[in-house]
C-alpha cells in the first residue's frame, strides 16, 4: 500500500519520493496535504527517557555521597615540628593543616603548659600555624629544671574546620617532631584524660553525631527526588 502510493506522490519541483528517502525510525502516512508528504516521527520510547532519569538521579546521588564525604573527612594535620633556635634563646613550634577541598577555614588556637616547676616560664606567642616560645634567663625560666627534652613544658595547638577538630601537643623545647596528632567531630571532643564522666555526657554519648544526621537527610532527600522522578517519567502520555 505504502509503495503504491509512494509512486502517486510527487513534490513540486523535486524527484520522486522513494523508500529510501525516509529514515529507518520514520513511517510514512497516507494522509496528503496540498500535494506534500505526511510524515509520522514515532515518539522516544518511554525507556529512553528513564534512562536519562537514571542518569540524573545518578549523579544526585554522587553530589549528595560527594557531600557526605565531606561532612565526615576531617582535616589532614601534621605533627608539631620544634625548632630550637639558640641565639634567640627560643623555639619555633610550626604544624601544617589541609582541608579537603570545599571544606570550611581552617582556625588555629595555641596554648602553652608551662613546666610545674617553673610556671613563671611562660613567654609564649602565636599567630597561625605557628607559635614561639621563648625561654631566656631575661624570660624568667629557670635552667636548672631542663630535663632531656629542654624546658618540660607541654604546647598544645588546636585545629577546627566547624565539623572536626584535631588537637597536636609537643612536650619541651628541643628541636624535634611531636605525635600524630588526634581528630574527631567537634560534638565528640577529644577526651581529656583528667576529665570525670557525667551523667549529661553519657546521655549525649548515646545520640547521633548532627553532622550525620545531616548526610543521612541529604542522600535520603536526593534518593526520594529521583526515584520521583523515574516514577512519573514512566506514567503513560508523558
Amino acid at each position: 500500500m505504502v509503495e503504491r502510493d509512494l509512486a502517486k506522490v510527487e513534490v513540486a519541483g523535486s524527484k520522486p519520493v522513494s523508500r529510501s528517502s525516509f529514515p529507518p525510525s520514520c513511517k510514512p502516512s497516507t494522509a496528503y496535504t496540498r500535494g506534500e508528504l505526511k510524515l509520522h516521527v514515532p515518539s522516544r520510547p518511554p525507556r529512553e527517557r528513564g534512562g536519562e532519569l537514571g542518569g540524573k538521579v545518578a549523579r544526585l546521588l554522587a553530589l549528595a555521597g560527594f557531600g557526605t564525604f565531606l561532612a565526615t573527612t576531617p582535616p589532614a594535620v601534621s605533627p608539631i615540628h620544634a625548632l630550637f633556635i639558640e641565639s634567640a634563646s627560643a623555639t619555633h613550634y610550626t604544624v601544617t593543616a589541609q582541608e579537603p577541598a570545599g571544606g570550611g577555614q581552617l582556625t588555629y588556637q595555641w596554648r602553652l603548659i608551662p613546666p610545674t616547676a617553673d610556671p613563671g616560664c611562660n613567654h609564649f606567642s602565636a599567630t597561625g600555624n605557628t607559635a614561639v616560645w621563648q625561654h631566656g634567663d631575661q624570660d624568667g625560666c629557670n635552667h636548672q629544671v631542663q630535663v632531656s627534652q629542654g624546658h618540660p613544658g607541654t604546647v598544645i595547638v588546636t585545629i577546627s574546620d566547624g565539623a572536626f577538630i584535631c588537637s597536636a601537643t609537643y612536650f619541651g623545647t628541643n628541636s624535634g617532631i611531636g605525635p600524630a596528632p588526634a581528630c574527631s567531630p567537634v560534638n565528640r571532643s577529644i577526651p581529656s584524660a583528667t576529665a570525670a564522666p557525667s551523667a549529661q555526657s553519657g546521655l549525649e554519648s548515646q545520640g547521633a553525631p548532627a553532622w550525620q544526621i545531616f548526610a543521612a537527610i541529604a542522600v535520603f532527600l536526593a534518593v526520594a527526588v529521583g526515584v520521583g522522578w523515574f516514577l512519573l517519567s514512566r506514567r503513560p502520555g508523558r
